[in-house]
């Protein structure tokens, strides 16, 4: 490597008044990944041999190479870990997820792996009848390109299909991306939706869908969801609560130290809870929907518990949809659909500019979900306009179709792209499908957009994809998996792995703002950082290939030990080593653990 340690990021103190030995913990014969600590490309480091962390403070007091001096005799130390040579990884951050919807799906009916409309409604019918006293019954994962694989025949599923199975209960059917569902008859009669074509009432930013005769399908688009979700959701705190444990559990086990969620109304109150009971946690920071921000129960931004394990300091905006569901806002027709389908734009540009001067001035960072290019150019000339400056830290989250303009605007403004790398893998055939031609070249452009001087954070949008950094990091590197892939979807935006750990930690880090713990939690290893980082089973950074084998063997949030794979919890127990039954697209079908949360 052309770079080397400093000799201050090596050995300088975290803090001169912390009693020296007492309290820390050395980490020996291990190889502690290093890389700069700021920049839009974290460039590594030489590898550091040794590391001393404080299991008070939860900050890393020195780290050394080979033949540097320890802080302290190793005798006076609490505890020596011998590492025997194995990869240790900064603590890796997931800049994009769902955590409490990644809990709850695994009460769902699994439809990921339906490839019929037969094969779903069978599913559908078997969750039923195993649990006869659910009040509801959810599912997700569908796609109608699995279900109907003739474009010449493809259609949405409806109500009617589901009727013909369960009709006695409310049913609601998540598509895998979760920006569309379809329920059954029962399920819009508890809505208040009527069934005929006169009063079907219009849904702001979203779509009721239609037949010829103007009733409802049971299709229903982006917030006309909200018309059946507040009779399939289970908002009770201890349910909820269940939810999120499974989730981070899920997430230690993966690799993940810190996550940056987006769940629904009164969530603070859930961690806050959990937290009080639960000491196996990674760090929480959470986003609220910006339109909660000045309501009751909504917490106000900078808050922050338990030591800085769980912060609130953003606020979260839709533009348009997604990709799959023909909802994303392009500035060009979808292929293969009608002249004037070019998506949807969830807000005109006023109300968009009224949002974020809302949660700006309420001090909230700006998230923004962007698909498609007509959104993105919306959110970069809003940002303008409502006075968002790179001191802000600006958001765009997803970014999978941009144009040049709007990548130098992105650069120019400061704006983080919040990228989720799996995509490039399971949307290439939508993407090829559906996008026109001239929209591809910017189309899931991790590597224009680091070229261009744009951070790039690192997500899954589990439990739309997994949760695994490390299939991440494979995504990005590789942009394809299988033998039989067509082979890598625009494999000039392919990354290094330097670049990959670098979206996954340092980007990621600044995304969050990092504000609740006065910068500690950085994304590297380094005198007064926060003491969050992984052991795998092998050196995945001289062999990227390898990161779908790696299991993680251990998981340390604040110098504390929060996963052992050697002494697995009941989620995590007899999983695969990537994949730790954590749901996603990406990854083989989650599986329900546990009874039917509709049944408590």
């Amino acid at each position: 490597l052309s770079l080397s340690l400093s000799p201050r990021l090596l050995c300088a103190m975290a803090s001169d008044d912390v009693p020296s030995g007492s309290t820390w913990v050395l980490f020996q014969n291990a190889l502690i990944y290093q890389h700069e600590p700021a920049g839009v490309s974290a460039k590594r480091l030489d590898d550091a041999a040794w590391m001393v962390v404080d299991e008070v403070t939860g900050l890393v007091v020195a780290v050394g190479g080979e033949g540097d001096a320890l802080p302290t005799a190793e005798a006076d130390m609490a505890r020596v870990h011998d590492l025997q040579g194995r990869r240790v990884l900064p603590g890796l951050m997931d800049a994009h997820i769902h955590c409490l919807g990644m809990g709850e799906c695994q009460t769902f009916v699994d439809l990921a792996d339906c490839h019929s409309m037969p094969d779903l409604l069978a599913r559908v019918r078997q969750h039923a009848e195993a649990n006869p006293d659910a009040d509801v019954i959810t599912g997700t994962g569908w796609d109608q390109h699995k279900l109907f694989p003739d474009a010449g025949s493809r259609r949405l599923p409806s109500r009617h299909d589901i009727d013909a199975v369960v009709a006695d209960r409310p049913v609601f059917l998540y598509r895998i991306c979760w920006h569309i569902g379809v329920c059954n008859t029962r399920a819009l009669e508890l809505a208040g939706v009527p069934l005929e074509p006169s009063g079907v009432p219009s849904v702001e930013g979203g779509v009721i869908e239609l037949d010829a005769t103007g009733v409802p399908t049971g299709v229903l688009k982006e917030t006309a969801v909200a018309f059946i979700l507040r009779h399939v959701k289970d908002r009770r705190l201890e349910r909820r609560m269940d939810f999120a444990a499974r989730a981070l559990q899920q997430c230690l086990a993966n690799g993940l130290t810190a996550v940056q969620t987006n769940d629904n109304q009164g969530a603070f109150t859930v961690y806050d809870t959990l937290f009080a009971r639960n000491e196996k946690k990674c760090r929480v920071f959470l986003t609220v929907d910006a339109d909660e921000v000045g309501t009751a129960g909504c917490p106000c931004s900078g808050s922050r518990a338990h030591s800085g394990f769980l912060n609130c300091n953003r606020a979260k905006i839709f533009s348009d949809g997604s990709l799959g569901a023909e909802t994303a806002a392009l500035t060009l027709p979808y292929r293969g659909g009608s002249a004037d389908n070019c998506g949807v734009l969830l807000h005109t540009d006023e109300q968009l500019v009224g949002l974020m001067r809302r949660a700006n001035e309420a001090s909230f960072q700006l998230e923004v979900h962007a698909i498609g290019d007509r959104a993105a150019q919306q959110v970069v000339k809003a940002f303008v306009e409502a006075g968002i400056t790179p001191a802000d830290r600006p958001i765009l989250t997803h970014c999978q179709v941009l144009n040049k303009d709007i990548v130098e605007e992105m650069e120019r403004l400061g704006v983080v792209a919040n990228v989720q790398p799996s995509f490039a893998i399971t949307d290439a055939a939508w993407a090829k499908e559906k996008l026109p031609p001239s929209l591809l070249p910017y189309s899931y452009a991790w590597n224009t957009l680091l070229s261009a001087g744009v951070r790039c954070a690192g997500g899954s949008d589990a439990p739309v994809e997994h949760c695994s950094p490390l299939q991440g990091m494979y995504d990005c590197v590789f942009r394809e998996r299988g033998s039989g892939s067509e082979g890598p979807f625009q494999p000039t935006e392919k990354l290094s792995m330097e670049q990959a750990i670098g979206m996954y930690t340092i980007a990621a880090a600044f995304a969050a703002g990092t504000t609740a713990l006065q910068g500690r939690v950085t994304g590297c290893l380094a005198a007064g950082a926060a003491a969050d980082f992984i052991v795998l089973d092998r050196d995945v950074v001289a062999a990227p290939e390898q990161l779908l084998e790696c299991q993680v063997l251990e998981t340390w949030v604040g110098a504390k030990q929060m996963y052992d794979a050697a002494a697995p919890d009941t989620i995590t127990a007899g999983a695969p080593a990537l994949l730790a039954n954590a749901p996603g697209k990406n990854g083989p079908p989650w599986r329900r653990l546990g009874p039917c949360h509709c049944c408590h």
